[in-house]
């Protein structure tokens, strides 16, 4: 099963209203799925897909999250919105997969 092609035909849509809906509220989120079984090369893991929002009040279990999956080991495609309460992009960042 290609849950890869399942994401990026099926989940992506709906990732991109949530993830809309979460920044207008400014709701902080962590979100992640593994989009492939085993490990990538025999240093990582499987492919995961991580999109985070966090604002200047989210919570320290958020920020831990971020950077678990976050770590280029775990994840080749995934974007990073830290905000500011007024919605000022504190940091932004995407993690691209490795060519």
């Amino acid at each position: 099963m290609d849950l890869e092609a399942i994401y990026d035909e099926q989940i992506a849509p709906l990732m991109q209203q949530i993830l809309d809906i979460a920044q207008a509220h400014q709701m902080p989120l962590v979100m992640s799925f593994q989009l492939t079984d085993g490990a990538m090369t025999p240093d990582d893991g499987p492919l995961l897909c991580s999109s985070v929002l966090l604002y200047e009040n989210t919570c320290d279990v958020l920020r831990e999250a971020k950077f678990v999956l976050l770590d280029k080991r775990r994840t080749r495609g995934g974007s990073v919105l830290t905000l500011r309460s007024g919605g000022t992009v504190i940091e932004s960042s995407v993690v691209v997969e490795d060519a």
